[in-house]
């Protein structure tokens, strides 16, 4: 029931830390923390109920909620000054590529090392799910580690994942219609995630005036 709770919390959590990230205000890392803890929770939970899951879902699942939830923590850590800016200068390059780099090679480890058993079973089951899981967390990740940066191009890398998203969910509704049509969790899940790339655009539009 807790777990529950917790998962209805977590897209509001998100949205939260996408308002408070385009105020420019530090607070903004304390709530993308709690809304990255509760998958990360989640899934050891289930791990030491020894719930039922396809071979090789922890490693997988374990790892990639706990990158989220490490970038989160290092945000928090190591914002300073919330003051987003443009890329200007080539150390900003050097430094955007160079951080970006190192988490992406974490994720791909992850994925095509650690889970790679899991990752392909998935492809194999459905690439174009997938690759929209993929193309989701590696948007999201780098707008995470730009935000960290304090690049205003962050919003935009975050606007990709979002809409991502919300595309994951609009697929569940047409291929599982008989689970998702009707599901009104699925709608509130989709409408916030709306929500969140709206608030987004704006922000980016407003810091780029």
């Amino acid at each position: 029931m807790f777990l529950n709770i917790l998962s209805y919390l977590q897209p509001l959590l998100l949205l939260i830390f996408v308002y408070f990230l385009i105020k420019q205000k530090r607070v903004a890392w304390l709530f993308v923390n709690l809304a990255y803890a509760y998958p990360f929770l989640s899934e050891i939970i289930k791990l030491s109920q020894a719930v039922t899951v396809p071979v090789d879902y922890y490693l997988y699942a374990i790892p990639n909620t706990l990158l989220y939830l490490a970038v989160a923590i290092l945000g928090l850590l190591t914002s300073k000054s919330q003051h987003l800016v443009a890329i200007r200068q080539r150390s900003d390059y050097i430094k955007l590529f160079s951080r970006t780099a190192i988490v992406l090679f974490i994720y791909l480890i992850i994925n095509l090392v650690i889970a790679l058993r899991f990752t392909m079973e998935n492809f194999e089951a459905s690439a174009f799910l997938s690759a929209l899981y993929t193309l989701d967390d590696i948007f999201t990740l780098i707008g995470l580690v730009l935000a960290i940066l304090r690049y205003r191009i962050c919003l935009l890398f975050l606007v990709v994942g979002f809409t991502l998203t919300a595309l994951i969910n609009i697929y569940f509704i047409f291929s599982l219609p008989q689970y998702y049509l009707h599901s009104l969790a699925n709608y509130y899940f989709l409408i916030i995630t709306i929500l969140t790339v709206i608030v987004l655009l704006y922000g980016y539009l407003k810091n780029n005036r």
